[in-house]
């Protein structure tokens, strides 16, 4: 499978209609739980990802998809309470890694 790099994000040529979140997160090398955590917030949704009658499989259109991803996901600035969370979190594992409190 070819990865491809954010320059060529918006011109894959995508072979199916629909693809399993596994399969599609694979060729954009996006984390699978990233993508969950994405469902699960509710920040995609229908008509990106859609549930299978009777089942609990999802399904997205790649299409709509990487053109979500690119217009919420990619050259965003953090928020100061985002950047403020994440150097936190590296300062404690830097402290405890340490031996320090």
């Amino acid at each position: 499978m070819k990865k491809y790099d954010l320059d060529e994000l918006g011109q894959i040529p995508f072979n199916k209609a629909l693809y399993s979140p596994k399969e599609l997160c694979s060729l954009l090398s996006i984390p699978i739980k990233t993508f969950k955590g994405w469902v699960r917030r509710s920040e995609v949704g229908f008509p990106i990802v859609v549930r299978l009658d009777k089942s609990r499989r999802l399904m997205i259109h790649p299409k709509a998809f990487v053109t979500w991803l690119i217009a919420n996901k990619f050259n965003q600035t953090p928020t100061a309470s985002e950047q403020l969370a994440f150097y936190s979190k590296q300062l404690k594992a830097m402290r405890m890694a340490r031996g320090l409190k």
